[in-house]
């Protein structure tokens, strides 16, 4: 029926999902499993996703891996998702990349707080699965000219 988070991430390949559809490579930093499982379910076959359960080895993945987008958590339990974006963000080869923060802030005024503070995108969980391919989608082609939806 369906699988197990951990048929889709193991520590033994450092959190690799390989898509063989796409070289586009994708940074997910989620500590939630559930929300972690449902992304690479959605995009496996897609892209090459290496996922990070924390904000600190995101950072430290930045540093070694290049990545064509990230895909940010805002309620991370250790560093916010703002902190590991502008962390990364200071890093040469990130200077251009585009960001989503995929949260649970939902409130007024947190979509302009996100987008203010250096993300491209977000996203509020729960998201329509269509709308939220389509932005990763869109997040890669406009690369130079983000649309903030």
């Amino acid at each position: 029926m369906y699988k197990k988070y951990s048929e889709y991430y193991s520590p033994e390949n450092s959190g690799s999902v390989s898509g063989t559809s796409l070289k586009k490579k994708v940074l997910l930093v989620e500590d939630d499993e559930f929300c972690a499982f449902t992304v690479l379910k959605l995009m496996k076959n897609d892209f090459d996703f290496v996922h990070k359960f924390s904000g600190l080895e995101g950072i430290e993945e930045a540093k070694t891996n290049k990545y064509d987008l990230l895909l940010l958590d805002i309620g991370l339990k250790d560093i916010n998702g703002i902190e590991v974006l502008k962390a990364i963000k200071s890093l040469q080869q990130y200077s251009d990349i585009p960001s989503i923060a995929v949260t649970a802030f939902a409130m007024l005024g947190d979509k302009e707080r996100f987008l203010n503070s250096g993300f491209s995108y977000y996203i509020a969980k729960p998201y329509i699965v269509n709308d939220f391919r389509q932005l990763i989608y869109d997040a890669l082609e406009n690369n130079d000219n983000p649309i903030q939806v």
